[in-house]
């Protein structure tokens, strides 16, 4: 059985991901955390600090180099929907520790140790990449990692290790519970189809693309159509 380790699982979207994981019964469903968050049944969770010791620990108790083939999903996320001029260093911190050094840490442990068990990584992006007001680091963030994905399969290609960023569109109960109506409907006007994306979508974008190889180091865009 295939062991997909979801990473910010305390979100929304990655617990619905989880779900829907879960009920496909081909894959052991592992969640990790720094918060408590809602438990399913047959499935793992672990609460970390997310520093190297903690996830490799990890990662050391679940993986068996020769009989598994890891699937990671990164969901750890700070959102923005402040002016720049208006957060602090203490937010600003906040936000690249958890959006990029994080995710960058977890790749290096387990490209250091398990790259030869062709691990699987899957970014999940978001269309706010695209320049808007109040999302300028959030959204650099994200353009961050799909650069580094992008650079890390051209680098590991080769070997079997697979890294893909997946760009989805506002969700619903997730990101548009925060969101005001004027942002919402200015954000459907860009639709091809005037919708929230809902989390079933994205979990089948992910199954879809975990075998592909041939979308290695892209962006994979699950946006209902955003223009």
């Amino acid at each position: 059985m295939r062991k997909i380790f979801l990473l910010g699982s305390s979100s929304y979207l990655i617990q619905e991901i989880g779900r829907y994981l879960l009920k496909d019964k081909k894959y052991e469903v592992i969640f990790i955390s720094r918060k408590k968050i809602n438990k399913f049944e047959n499935s793992k969770y672990y609460k970390t600090d997310y520093s190297t010791t903690s996830i490799s620990k990890i990662f050391k108790k679940e993986l068996n180099k020769k009989a598994h083939k890891p699937i990671i999903i990164f969901g750890n996320v700070i959102t923005q929907s402040e002016l720049f001029i208006n957060i602090d260093e203490k937010f600003i911190n906040n936000i690249i520790n958890v959006n990029i050094i994080l995710p960058i840490r977890v790749v290096n442990i387990v490209l250091k140790n398990y790259f030869r068990a062709s691990p699987i990584f899957f970014n999940i992006s978001s269309i706010r990449v695209n320049p808007s007001v109040g999302t300028s680091i959030y959204g650099s963030s994200k353009l961050f990692m799909e650069n580094f994905f992008g650079n890390l399969a051209l680098e590991y290609g080769n070997m079997d290790c697979i890294f893909k960023s997946i760009r989805i569109g506002i969700s619903d109960g997730g990101l548009a519970k925060t969101l005001s109506d004027k942002v919402i409907k200015a954000h459907f006007q860009r639709l091809a189809k005037k919708d929230f994306v809902k989390p079933l979508e994205i979990y089948k974008t992910i199954e879809f693309e975990l075998e592909r190889s041939s979308s290695n180091g892209k962006v994979v865009y699950c946006d209902n159509g955003y223009f």
